[in-house]
């Protein structure tokens, strides 16, 4: 059988079974007219082999039944540049030959009352056809026609005419980067599971599941795994076996922080040290799961600043995936397009770092109208002139769709079958594969403007000059209430499972996922919390306490509300009237409700001394209780003793002399004459 008549017979399969599938697929707003008319691409050939037969399939909806399709094929796309004009504008460029009409009402009658039109176009060595032959990207546009002519609603999609020789060795690397992300939210502080964020989960492991062979790289992000682990729901935790599964061979995961967020923003409010914690949290979460998640490449922010990159390469931060709008322009003379290797991106420190850029034009693409099939067949053709463009020389894309991108199970099938089928312009490709097998671009230029000549020395890129970013209050709060945590901790202990719930709200607040309003709802739900445990602990107010002796202990009575032990640190503060043998410091663990302190106090002299009570967190940053005391000394002193003892002998004496004295006066008077 001719090569030809498989690739329609294949085609063919591929009508019948997505447009059973995709069912009907709405259009871009510029393929329709006031009318309601449209044209959805339900499947097409993607690679068409040289002397091969393309096949389409669409389907129209609206219109008049009097109508006609009317199909052109155009001259070869020169460049993406042009395939993004011919998407955009429905300006497909010169028509080489237009196929005969194609009346409305002849065509197979499909759901819903519309009309689904099959379209080929043949190999036959004819003036028109032929002129298909030679390899490239030639834009076919179906219009759909009034019967005066007037053009009702159209679309452009792509003929892929691949080389006749054998496979180069250079094709073009294409790394598909998605994300495993279930968009965060929260009921009563807790984080709780988004269904609709689970099904955009599905969809991407689905299509992965079915494509088993095709390399991808996956961003999980750590909440969300952990959300399916901890979930009782065995619909979730099947998800995440087939997660696991999906992450295997052939396949990258990359690490992330343990939430969504902005490190650019996080490090340009002084929240260098949370940033380092949600990314030491995400890692071991992944860890847990995915032992083989790649901590040395990261996926930068569009904000992304040198500072932050800095901050991640000391980190450990070894490979970078840059939005292309966070890069500074190239110079167009030497890079008339975007590069199709790897580069170096500059950093606060001198020391650049080795990165890949995520196609802008690629990464829009996913976001092209509404029809997937079409979207995703637009996708693989600029895929292929980005390959033609290569000349032999290697090269590769990242394409990633961006973060508000809700998958479409149609656009990934039909992206993932035409990756996955053998052709000599694309092998897909994981991230970490892309920067080991395409060697880095020059300074000097590309290699088609170069022709050869030297490459210079790697190519050192800058960043675009960002908007400051700015997290508003939220990088005030967070700090204090971090301080705050770090003075429990102290109290129960660093590895304490109480510290548990106050860690999660924490972590969960720093997600992008959440307004400021949700944010801090949940840092103000721990500080609350943190308040309870701190007015825990009570100590009396007021006290006196009367010393008899010159050297005694006085009770000190803490009570504990918090029904667990605690650590907690005793100030004693008093004049020179009282010294404290013991120190004016005290560490105490402080059990059941009530805990006796015996506090050695030393008094020289008789009196009443206040002695201040502070009874504080061990770090010293929270005051948990005070009381005042007042001490009252009795006992006399030793000095006072000897005084006493003193002039007790001196009365003795005076006395003794006294009486002697009165003795001898009286006898001296009665022996006198």
């Amino acid at each position: 059988m001719r090569g030809s008549a498989r690739a329609l017979l294949v085609a063919l399969g591929i009508v019948a079974f997505i447009g059973c599938m995709a069912g009907p697929a709405a259009t871009r707003p510029d393929q329709s007219d006031a009318d309601g008319a449209r044209i959805a691409l339900i499947a097409q050939t993607t690679w068409v082999p040289a002397h091969g037969d393309f096949l389409m399939a669409a389907r129209i909806s609206g219109g008049s039944r009097r109508g006609s399709v009317r199909v052109s094929v155009h001259r070869r796309i020169a460049n993406r540049a042009a395939l993004e004009d011919a998407v955009d504008s429905n300006k497909a460029g010169r028509e080489l030959f237009n196929l005969d009409l194609m009346p409305v009402e002849d065509q197979p009658s499909g759901p819903d009352g519309t009309r689904e039109v099959t379209i080929p176009i043949h190999t036959d060595q004819s003036r028109t056809t032929a002129q298909t032959e030679p390899p490239g990207v030639y834009p076919v546009q179906v219009r759909l026609l009034e019967s005066d002519g007037t053009i009702m609603a159209r679309l452009t999609t792509f003929l892929i005419r691949t080389p006749e020789e054998s496979l180069p060795v250079n094709r073009l690397r294409a790394a598909l980067v998605l994300k495993l992300h279930e968009p965060l939210t929260v009921h009563d502080g807790a984080a709780t599971l988004n269904r609709r964020g689970l099904q955009s989960v599905r969809t991407v492991v689905d299509a992965l599941a079915t494509h088993p062979t095709v390399p991808a790289t996956l961003v999980p992000t750590p909440q969300s795994l952990e959300a399916l682990r901890d979930s009782k729901d065995g619909r979730d935790a099947a998800l995440l076996d087939e997660i696991i599964t999906s992450s295997g061979a052939g396949r990258q995961v990359l690490a992330s922080p343990y939430v969504r967020l902005d490190a650019s923003a996080w490090l340009s409010a002084d929240l260098g040290q949370e940033l380092t914690h949600q990314q030491l949290v995400g890692t071991a979460v992944l860890s847990s799961m995915l032992p083989a998640a790649d901590h040395r490449t990261w996926t930068a922010d569009a904000d992304l600043t040198s500072a932050t990159l800095g901050r991640l390469r000391d980190a450990g931060v070894q490979q970078l995936l840059v939005p292309e709008e966070s890069l500074a322009p190239l110079d167009r003379a030497k890079f008339p397009d975007s590069p199709l290797e790897p580069f170096k991106v500059d950093t606060d420190t001198g020391i650049p770092i080795p990165s890949v850029q995520i196609d802008g034009r690629l990464r829009s693409a996913f976001e092209r109208g509404s029809d997937p099939v079409l979207g995703a067949n637009q996708v693989l053709a600029e895929l292929a002139i980005a390959s033609f463009e290569l000349n032999r020389t290697p090269g590769g894309v990242v394409l990633a769709p961006p973060d508000d991108w809700r998958p479409s199970a149609t656009f990934l099938k039909v992206l993932l079958d035409g990756l996955a089928s053998a052709n000599p312009l694309i092998e897909p490709t994981t991230v970490d594969h892309l920067f080991a097998q395409v060697p880095p671009a020059g300074a000097n230029g590309s290699a088609s403007v170069r022709g050869g000549g030297d490459r210079g020395f790697d190519l050192v890129r800058g960043l675009a000059p960002q908007p400051s970013p700015s997290l508003g209050g939220f990088a005030g709060r967070m700090k204090s209430t971090r301080r705050r945590l770090a003075s429990y901790a102290s109290m129960v202990g660093p590895t304490s499972p109480r510290l548990g719930p106050f860690e999660r709200r924490l972590l969960l607040a720093g997600s992008a996922d959440l307004s400021a309003r949700r944010q801090d709802g949940l840092i103000t739900l721990a500080d609350r919390e943190l308040d309870r445990q701190f007015r825990g602990v009570v100590a009396p107010q007021t006290e006196k306490v009367t010393l008899t002796a010159r050297n005694a202990d006085f009770p000190l009575t803490l009570q504990s509300k918090l029904g667990y032990p605690i650590n907690v640190v005793i100030d004693l503060q008093a004049s020179n009237r009282l010294a404290f043998p013991g120190g004016t410091r005290i560490q105490k663990k402080l059990e059941g409700q009530r805990t006796r302190v015996k506090l050695r106090v030393r008094a020289p002299v008789s009196g009443d001394t206040p002695v201040q009570v502070t009874v504080h967190s061990p770090d010293g940053n929270i005051v948990l209780a005070t009381s005042r005391y007042t001490v009252r000394v009795t006992a006399v002193s030793g000095v006072g003793v000897v005084l006493t003892i003193g002039a007790a002998l001196f009365l003795v004496i005076w006395w003794v002399r006294h009486w002697r004295t009165s003795a001898r006066t009286q006898r001296n008077g009665s022996t006198g004459p």
